[in-house]
């Protein structure tokens, strides 16, 4: 890498990089402000939206381990990198420092603390700032960048969209390979297909938020030159070490001046009580005798007995059940005990593990999973001159990797805020398609990918007046009629009908200008015209009540007893 600790690579070549302030963690968007300086006033700022910006940061070959900290702050070798610097500077005037053959120096010096693979903090810029001159009578003018990770434009719209028989893997694919988000799947558990889940009325990054954390999926970004990565895993065992960073020392107290060790100085080691039990239960009209009630719990010495209780788990099979407990176990066990630390160590990355060592509590010398970070770094002015020593500083939170880490379930579900009606769909139209159950199948108003062709829902049950075990009411909605659609404690993923409507197409039963006082049934044959019907009319006008029944083909009686007939 150059001179500088860090530099900014943007689509305008002479934007040079002064500062990042910005947080990141796992299962979050990130967001840096970045700011720059450039001898040209005229940069655009519009065509700077959406482009691509990194800052490279230079690390070294051993990051925090305590070899490379103490060669770091040898005397001898400081003085030899800051001899080799002058002639590099004021080669003419050191003729001295010159006549030290420079591969002598570098041999003395080694490899160690020498530059390696940079840390990389990449993005897209959502927001791009002409500030102004520097100061008065400067060449340089101050730009400002907003960096966020490529999520960040998953949540600015919203839509409303089906998906049936997948699982979440492959409905987050499909959507991030929408947005062309770069990622990569480390999953070690297998995951169910959905039978019909819903994208209601929110944004892509909700709706993936949401399916990701209640399958107990978490995701990182992996920052490349150029480019950024998001890894979705489940385990632990998906996360890495980043290079030369795999242990870092605790050395406690502010640093002397000069000290260049990489290290943590600050660490924190918090526990507190969270939730110890958790019981949840949902229905399956199928199978309406068989429990699907399950729980779990892991309580602590001293714990209370704090027991959180969920209806309506999203699944329709025990075994799932079981699963989802232990996972919303392990996402109440994951802030029961954490740690903040602060540390000026280069390679300390959300997603990423480290080793503490020399910590005075042995215990404390564990390896530990990065789960968010606040970063500030900074190098010399260039628009004042200032000499000001290069900083990098990171505030970080931190897990026990003897814990499983689970992203909590901040993502709210969509919720219905009442009825709506759609429309019944099938092969041919007029005609009843439904299954044993008598459900049927609708078209949303809303729902801009489906085809009206019957694969546009899940089956939906149909409420009657009256249902019990072979006895009730019966009338199945035909392909074509619109329905009133309600939806099981407000989900999207439940919906069921508890209605019917007439509407301009649909016209009802009798003329209701100059027939309002008709009520009645009226069936239509199938495959049959308009006047192929069977009907219960009743005339309720006054002078002129009515009862007019018509059977299209045969009637049948069957009279147990006896049948009283009076007339007048």
């Amino acid at each position: 890498m150059a001179e500088r600790m860090a530099i900014a690579k943007a689509a305008v070549e002479d934007l040079k990089f002064l500062n990042l302030k910005g947080k990141e963690g796992i299962s979050q968007i990130y967001e840096f402000e970045v700011e720059m300086v450039s001898k040209d006033p005229n940069i655009d700022v519009r065509k700077m939206l959406g482009t691509n910006l990194t800052v490279e940061v230079e690390t070294t070959t051993e990051g925090g381990s305590s070899e490379a900290n103490e060669i770091a702050n040898n005397p001898v070798v400081g003085s030899m990198k800051k001899m080799m610097k002058l002639a590099e500077e004021k080669a003419g005037e050191a003729a001295e420092v010159a006549s030290i053959p420079r591969k002598v120096m570098e041999a003395a010096i080694g490899s160690v603390g020498s530059p390696q693979k940079p840390r990389y903090f990449s993005g897209r810029v959502r927001r791009f700032e002409m500030e102004g001159p520097a100061h008065d009578h400067s060449e340089y003018y101050i730009y400002k960048a907003t960096v966020v990770a490529p999520l960040w434009f998953l949540n600015q719209g919203k839509d409303y969209k089906i998906f049936q028989e997948k699982s979440v893997k492959d409905i987050v694919k499909e959507i991030l390979d929408k947005f062309n988000v770069d990622h990569e799947f480390k999953l070690s558990g297998n995951y169910r297909d959905w039978g019909f889940v819903v994208q209601y009325n929110e944004s892509c990054f909700n709706f993936i938020s949401r399916l990701m954390e209640h399958e107990g999926m978490y995701y990182w970004f992996k920052h490349e030159d150029g480019s950024v990565k998001m890894i979705i895993a489940d385990d632990l065992s998906a996360s890495e070490t980043f290079p030369q960073y795999e242990n870092l020392n605790y050395v406690s107290g502010p640093s002397q001046v000069g000290d260049t060790r990489e290290l943590i100085s600050s660490w924190r080691h918090t526990a507190q009580v969270t939730p110890s039990k958790y019981t949840v239960i949902d229905f399956d009209f199928r199978k309406p005798k068989t429990s699907l009630d399950t729980n779990t719990d892991n309580k602590l010495d001293g714990d209370d007995d704090i027991e959180v209780y969920e209806w309506q788990g999203g699944y329709q099979e025990l075994a799932d059940g079981d699963c989802y407990a232990k996972l919303r176990l392990e996402e109440f066990k994951t802030p029961q005990e954490y740690i903040e630390a602060d540390t000026n160590a280069r390679g300390v990355c959300p997603g990423y593990k480290f080793k503490l060592a020399n910590h005075p509590r042995n215990s404390e010398n564990i390896e530990c999973l990065v789960l968010n970070a606040k970063y500030e770094i900074s190098v010399h002015d260039y628009a004042s001159g200032s000499v000001s020593q290069d900083n990098f500083e990171t505030s970080f939170e931190c897990l026990p990797t003897s814990i499983q880490f689970r992203a909590p379930r901040k993502t709210p579900e969509p919720k219905t805020t009442g009825p709506q009606t759609a429309t019944v769909v099938g092969p041919e139209d007029g005609k009843p398609y439904t299954e044993k159950h008598g459900r049927v199948k609708v078209h949303f108003h809303w729902d801009r990918d489906g085809k009206k062709d019957g694969e546009d829902s899940c089956w939906v049950r149909v409420s009657s007046p009256w249902a019990s075990t072979g006895y009730g009411s019966l009338q199945i909605p035909r392909v074509g009629d619109e329905v009133i659609v309600d939806f099981i404690g407000g989900s999207p993923d439940r919906p069921i009908i508890v209605g019917r409507v007439y509407n301009e197409d649909n016209k009802n039963l009798v003329d209701m200008t100059s027939e309002a006082h008709t009520t009645g049934f009226r069936t239509r044959t199938i495959d049959g015209g308009s006047d192929n019907q069977n009907f219960l009319l009743f005339t309720d006008k006054k002078g002129e009540e009515l009862v007019d029944i018509q059977a299209e083909k045969d009637m049948k009686q069957f009279i147990k007893n006896d049948l009283f007939i009076t007339v007048g």
